[in-house]
């Protein structure tokens, strides 16, 4: 789940399956720089503020139904979806 929800929002919580590469604007959010957690094979680390390349991501997440979540916030609505999800 893309968590894409507001704070001050007054729509109600919704769940959405979503294909992240007809989504970058999704992918963009989970998509973080490993900074210190990645050294490359030539002893280096990953610039701060790199932007990864999309393309790993989208191979990683191939085949994992990605769902996003948008509206206000609500944690019950979310424990309802994954229960829904996990134990349906």
């Amino acid at each position: 789940m893309v968590l894409n929800w507001s704070r001050g929002g007054d729509r109600l919580t919704q769940i959405a399956p979503v294909t992240l590469s007809d989504r970058i604007d999704l992918l963009s959010v989970i998509m973080n720089s490993p900074g210190p957690f990645y050294q490359r094979t030539g002893g280096g680390f990953e610039p701060k503020g790199n932007t990864p390349d999309p393309t790993a991501y989208l191979d990683a997440v191939q085949g994992v139904r990605v769902c996003e979540v948008f509206g206000r916030i609500d944690l019950d609505a979310i424990v309802s979806a994954g229960r829904d999800l996990f134990h349906g």
